[in-house]
């Protein structure tokens, strides 16, 4: 029988850790997926990208779900660290590709970017809850990580649209960068 302290061998403190990173990572990605929603359309008349407006997330949907497939491959083989930094950076690069695009295509590629890193997030997020928590926790962990998307969710679209309002669509990709790197 475990301790109350530990699950799967981890001391409480990391444990929590965990938590608390899982949560925060699905959070920050699920915010960037539902503010990019409702700043493209400004972003698409600036550029006048009206034929690539469906590739953004075309892009973002299918590197998300390669990225997906591979990671759970690479954390098998790897552990969950190098899989994880990987998806760091290449979620954080992509919002500044995205923040700073002079055109629509370079959106394009940003969004492919973060897709890849959100797959990424996806994939270990699940590992991670498989790996570190016993059985009888995991269905609680899951759902955990599901209500990740619900503040997300609830303030998203307000606050991209606050934020192009405020300061224009760039803030929507380039103020999430600071959270990614904690």
């Amino acid at each position: 029988m475990r301790s109350t302290d530990s699950v799967a061998g981890m001391h409480r403190p990391t444990v929590e850790r965990l938590t608390i990173g899982l949560f925060l990572a699905v959070s920050v990605t699920a915010f960037e997926t539902l503010a990019v929603a409702t700043v493209l359309p400004t972003i698409s008349e600036k550029f006048h990208g009206d034929r690539l407006y469906g590739a953004t997330f075309v892009g973002y949907m299918l590197a998300n779900l390669v990225s997906l497939v591979v990671a759970g491959e690479r954390a098998d083989r790897t552990g969950l660290r190098r899989p994880f930094l990987w998806a760091s950076a290449s979620f954080t690069v992509g919002l500044v590709v995205a923040g700073v695009a002079p055109s629509m295509w370079v959106i394009l590629a940003g969004r492919a970017l973060q897709g890849a890193g959100t797959g990424v997030f996806t994939s270990l997020s699940y590992v991670a809850v498989r790996r570190a928590y016993p059985e009888s926790r995991q269905p609680r962990m899951y759902a955990i990580v599901s209500t990740a998307w619900v503040l997300p969710s609830l303030i998203a679209p307000f606050a991209a649209g606050w934020l192009t309002d405020r300061f224009g669509w760039r803030w929507v990709f380039i103020g999430l960068v600071p959270i990614t790197l904690l």
